[in-house]
């Protein structure tokens, strides 16, 4: 196994497919990204914009925005074939496969989306130094990550996870790889106290890292079941709060951040 490929569990490809559509965290970052993009990348023709996800798994988000964003020219590339067979079965398009430490991709495009991907990787500077050479001058970054190490837990020990970060560690990141953070947010404010509880209070006595493979994907699958009168209720309330955020309101804490970046030379009033 390569070192990209120890960075996913591809077994989780088929219990995600089966949630991301109607569980409220996939549904909220979805319009929260969306948002940014529009905010972000206005003000072009749109066909003349061109965008990629990186590690765009079962195509969640990269069929959202190549639905929200129909004319743009938006690709969407993993590592993984099976998450690629899942993307191409629920409509998403322009599909390639390619290992992110080699994208094998020229320069130019106007934004490019990581979205929960970097802290999966061991050098996540590297990764964005290559990426900050595929964007055009005036491009952007987009990308969402876990939060605060405090909130370390099974379920990061199951997604192959190297960090959790706050904004100071992820600017760090970003600045070693030549860019800067132009806005960025935590997310999910209200879920934090109760994930807090939940990850620390009643999971095993045993550290994240001595749970057995089986323990592990128990816990994962439970965090990861639809409630749905929790569910449909925390969708409205995480809308609102990516509505606070799309207009530049910047949340204290929460259980994700997410970021707009820009090469440090080309940051301006912004």
């Amino acid at each position: 196994m390569t070192p990209a490929q120890d960075s996913y569990d591809e077994k989780f490809f088929e219990p995600l497919i089966a949630i991301e559509e109607k569980h409220f965290w996939f549904r909220s970052r979805n319009y929260l990204i969306s948002q940014l993009i529009q905010r972000y990348c206005t003000g072009k023709s749109e066909e003349s914009v061109r965008g990629m996800e990186i590690g765009c798994g079962t195509g969640n988000v990269l069929k959202y925005l190549q639905s929200k964003f129909s004319k743009q020219n938006i690709i969407g590339v993993d590592l993984f074939r099976e998450g690629l067979q899942f993307a191409a079965e629920r409509g998403a398009e322009n599909l390639i496969q390619a290992d992110i430490n080699m994208a094998p991709f020229a320069p130019g495009y106007s934004w490019i989306g990581l979205f929960d991907i970097i802290e999966h990787l061991d050098d996540d500077i590297a990764v964005l130094q290559r990426i900050s050479g595929l964007l055009l001058e005036e491009g952007y970054l987009f990308l969402s990550v876990p939060a605060f190490p405090a909130l370390w837990s099974y379920f990061d020990v199951a997604g192959k996870h190297k960090r959790r970060y706050t904004v100071e560690t992820l600017q760090n990141s970003l600045s070693s790889a030549g860019m800067e953070l132009v806005f960025a947010s935590y997310t999910n404010v209200l879920i934090f106290p109760i994930l807090w509880v939940v990850r620390r209070l009643f999971q095993s006595a045993n550290a994240p890292e001595m749970l057995t493979e089986k323990q592990l994907d128990s816990k994962t699958n439970a965090e990861l079941r639809i409630i749905p009168v929790v569910n449909g209720l925390l969708t409205v309330i995480l809308q609102i709060e990516g509505k606070l955020i799309q207009s530049g309101i910047r949340m204290p804490f929460g259980t994700s951040l997410i970021g707009v970046a820009k090469r440090k030379n080309l940051i301006g009033d912004l």
